[in-house]
């Protein structure tokens, strides 16, 4: 049995970044904006993995508060 930990950090970050090289890969618009909702501990592995492996940098950033609990 895979454990929660397992399932909810390291899982569904390596899903996410997937799904975000999908998009880049498709999108011909060089300019085009992805937004990510997810919560704030899961952006530390999109950040690293479009600086370190992409070579993007970070010009802004903002929290948005989509809903409360």
């Amino acid at each position: 049995m895979i454990e929660f930990e397992e399932v909810v950090l390291h899982w569904r970050d390596r899903h996410l970044l997937s799904v975000l090289e999908r998009e880049r890969t498709k999108s011909e618009n060089k300019d085009a904006v992805i937004g990510v909702l997810f919560g704030a501990g899961h952006m530390r592995a999109v950040i690293s993995h479009l600086m370190r492996k992409r070579g993007y940098r970070q010009v802004s950033a903002y929290w948005a508060t989509v809903f409360n609990l």
